[in-house]
């Protein structure tokens, strides 16, 4: 070919090497993925259309049933019976209006009615008299008179005295066990027995008619144990029989009957007689489990049934008897009636009323709570130990179709001999008792309290921490660091508080109980003594300067919008403003979300929200005290006696106990307001409440203004102790502040079982539910606070509502969780902004 003639073909020119080669690569992927990307939208839009066909048939569905729904309506309206209730309505709105007198006396008379479905007849003419009596005194007060003198009184709350330790018993027992078969739980049962029980006590094996393989192990099982002995009858004759016949045998001072299908736990008899020996009138005794109707923890039903409440995932029988045992204030609840799994009996009360009703309940079921009720006509009281667990794994010598057909037998029977009303009574108060849904409510998140402290521990144990905590008085923002402080010693870390030297003998008056390290010295020792620890955390706008220099982890505990305290044009209100931004690197931690936006709005900072927290094993609720017409009450009905007024299931005879914070000084907290309306109540209600005010001295000037013209009791500035046994025994709580950042107290109060109201502005609806655990109100209107005070006094299903929802919810905000998450906060990396941890 000719000199620079080209001879490759077309192909030629298009292999790899050709300069258009790329070019064309890159439109063929491009063509490739327009390919791809068109058979995405295909099937994107068949998708769509799918849906769309699906949602026409949805709409059709529902214009069909709104069609169907509006002929039925237009029926329903057409029809007799709707002329008939549109007549009645405008009837009831001629004669009852809605919110007026005559409303209001309606719902008095249905209030009576369902008391004498509760109580009997007896039992409303006791609330009719009390309620004439004091309706009279309200009347007489508020008649003007000259010279009119109120009772008004100082008074000291007084803690109850720490329970003595348990202490091996040295009284002698009898344990009854009635067998008949279930040869697995006999075994696991007497096991349990010999491993955990303490001398003396003696065995008693009653064989009820078992099978051969049970007899033979019970005559063995006695042959080798020194103090058991065996009772043998070789038919079968029923568990009251057996029972009596075990009762019959005893002689010593104390005799138990255990169910042979119980596991028992460490210490579980000297808990037992630990509990009986508090209270000379204590005659019964029954512990906690698993499931024994209402000394069951933490469920009392599922599915219909009696819960059968399975350990928690980790958890051995022995394990978690030890953690109710180390976490129960042993309040030793008195009790209408004892389940009969497990019945520790002075034999004192057996002398006095003998034993089971064999005619009446020979065939079992309802043998025990006949004669819980004869030993409580007797004089006896009947308890519960909350530190004594015993397992129960449910009886399997009967069928479940037959325990309920004997367990509806013995009801029938109960009701015809003791009256309707006082078992009515009974079931409510082991239902709904404050004290007992305080137990089931702690024991609901005891195991999760477990796993957080495990989970600290693996985390940030040996880690150390300081408090900058400058109190020279009892408050709810220094309770709160000392309580969560404590949850982090459990986790392992090492927590020091720091206070001013100044302080030292008003923080240890204030604190008696603390048994955290404080270290007390100036600002600047602050600062040095903080560059030997991890993390250091501010707990006030001022402290925030006693940091030390950075190479550490700083934290600002903030509890409330601290500038908010001073004029916003002043100095103190700039400084307090500035805190939050004062230090690089500053991790500022609040409790509420609301806190969290006030501070954001007003400074720009960020702040972490680590959860409401209250201390609820020192905040629960507590037997109340017997007075005078609850003891009146008792004699009237035999059957109410017992150890204090929580057996007499809170007869309407005792005043309504209502408590509130007075704090003159912080205008937020409406003081003046509160004492109006606290004046209100009383001269409304005259001796139908008790009113209990605390958080001020009798000697500060600035209480001398408000009004005082009501009865009242002062208890003055009280330490968290005694914050918790004033709480403990009250039934409405009121805080009419015109904000909360948080509301300690009100969940405090809570946690003790009362009735709240709370402010609508601020922090308590992150623990507060209007109408279901609390009553929340605007408090700049005095007449919406007058009604929620007074539904709260008036409704007892409120109340009883209210009061159920508190307990159960407020436990939900243990302090190892915010521990927890303050401890995450310093020493891990923290969430984004805002993000509640």
């Amino acid at each position: 070919p000719p000199p620079g003639h080209d001879t490759s073909s077309g192909f030629d020119r298009l292999n790899p090497s050709s300069t258009g080669q790329q070019e064309i690569a890159a439109l063929r992927l491009a063509a490739r993925q327009q390919d791809t990307r068109l058979a995405q939208l295909t099937h994107l839009a068949l998708a769509l259309e799918k849906e769309l066909l699906a949602a026409q048939q949805s709409q059709k569905s529902w214009e069909a049933k709104y069609h169907a729904e509006l002929a039925e309506w237009e029926s329903l309206r057409h029809s007799p019976g709707f002329a008939l209730l549109r007549l009645l309505q405008r009837l009831r709105a001629r004669t009852v209006p809605p919110a007026s007198r005559r409303e209001h006396l309606l719902g008095m008379a249905a209030g009576w009615l369902r008391i004498a479905n509760v109580r009997g007849i007896g039992g409303l003419l006791v609330h009719l008299r009390g309620e004439a009596r004091w309706r009279w005194k309200a009347f007489a007060r508020r008649i003007p008179g000259p010279g009119r003198r109120y009772r008004n009184a100082n008074v000291e709350i007084a803690l109850a005295p720490p329970r003595p330790p348990i202490t091996p018993h040295r009284e002698a027992v009898d344990i009854v066990i009635c067998v008949h078969n279930a040869l697995e739980d006999v075994q696991r049962c007497l096991a349990s027995v010999l491993r955990h029980t303490a001398q003396p006590y003696a065995l008693l094996l009653v064989d009820d008619g078992s099978d051969p393989p049970t007899r033979d192990f019970l005559a063995d099982f006695a042959s080798q144990q020194s103090h058991t002995t065996r009772l043998r009858r070789d038919e079968a004759s029923g568990y009251t029989f057996a029972a009596n016949r075990g009762l019959r045998h005893s002689r010593a001072s104390f005799v138990v009957l255990l169910n042979s299908d119980t596991i028992v736990t460490p210490g579980w008899l000297d808990r037992l007689i630990a509990c009986a020996e508090s209270d000379s009138n204590i005659g019964i005794v029954g512990p906690l489990s698993n499931t024994a109707s209402y000394q069951s923890i933490p469920a009392l039903s599922a599915g219909g049934d009696w819960a059968e409440n399975p350990l928690p995932a980790g958890y051995d029988v022995d394990r978690w008897a030890e953690e109710i045992a180390a976490r129960s204030p042993r309040l030793y609840p008195a009790m209408p009636l004892l389940n009969g799994f497990c019945l520790l009996i002075r034999r004192a009360v057996i002398e006095a009323i003998g034993y089971f009703d064999e005619d009446a309940f020979g065939a079992g079921y309802g043998e025990e709570n006949d004669y819980c009720l004869r030993a409580r006509a007797a004089g006896w009281g009947l308890a519960l130990a909350d530190d004594a667990y015993v397992f129960h794994a449910q009886s399997r010598s009967y069928s479940h179709s037959r325990r309920l057909e004997l367990s509806e037998r013995a009801a029938r029977i109960l009701t015809e001999r003791y009256g309707r009303a006082p078992i009515a009574a009974a079931e409510e108060a082991l239902r709904n008792g404050p004290l007992l849904l305080g137990i089931r409510a702690r024991a609901g998140v005891m195991a999760e309290r477990v796993a957080l402290v495990e989970e600290g521990r693996q985390r940030f144990a040996a880690k150390r921490l300081l408090f900058l905590l400058p109190v020279d008085a009892p408050g709810g923002g220094a309770n709160v660091v000392l309580a969560e402080a404590a949850a982090m010693q459990a986790m392992g870390v090492e927590v020091h508080l720091f206070n001013l030297a100044k302080n030292r003998q008003l923080f240890a008056a204030a604190y008696p109980n603390n048994r955290l390290p404080v270290h007390f010295g100036s600002p600047q020792d602050a600062s040095t003594l903080g560059q030997s620890f991890a993390a250091v955390i501010a707990t006030w706008h001022e402290t925030v300067a006693w940091l030390p220099a950075t190479g550490r982890a700083l934290g600002y505990y903030v509890q409330d919008f601290e500038a908010s305290f001073f004029a916003n044009d002043s100095d103190e209100y700039r400084r307090a403003a500035a805190s939050y931004s004062a230090r690089p690197g500053l991790r500022c931690f609040t409790k509420t979300d609301w806190n969290r936006q006030e501070v954001l709005t007003q400074t720009g900072v960020e702040c972490a929200v680590i959860g409401p927290s209250v201390d609820i094993d020192r905040f629960h609720p507590l037997p109340k005290a017997v007075t005078t017409k609850t003891q009146r009450h008792k004699e009237e009905n035999p059957l109410l006696s017992a150890q204090s007024a929580e057996s007499a299931f809170y007869s309407s005879s005792a005043p309504m106990r209502v408590t509130a914070m007075i704090r003159p000084s912080s205008p937020r907290r409406s003081p003046h307001l509160t004492m109006e309306l606290l004046r209100r109540l009383s001269h409304h209600y005259g001796e139908r409440v008790a009113i209990t005010l605390f958080g001020v001295s009798p000697a500060d000037p600035a209480f001398a203004e408000l009004p005082q013209d009501f009865d009242w009791e002062l208890a003055g500035m009280l330490e968290s102790g005694r914050v918790a046994a004033l709480l403990g025994r009250t039934d409405v709580f009121v805080d009419f502040s015109t904000w909360q950042a948080m509301g300690l107290t009100a969940l405090e109060a809570m946690a003790a079982g009362a009735a709240v109201i709370v402010p609508q502005s601020g922090g308590a609806a992150s623990f507060a539910r209007h109408g279901e655990n609390a009553l929340v109100v605007d408090t700049t209107s005095a007449e919406a606070c007058w009604r929620a005070l007074r539904s709260t006094v008036e409704d007892e299903e409120v109340r009883a509502r209210l009061r159920a929802n508190a307990i159960r919810d407020a436990c939900a905000f243990f302090p190892e969780r915010a521990a927890l998450n303050i401890l995450t906060l310093l020493f891990a990396p923290p969430p984004e902004s805002g993000e509640a941890l």
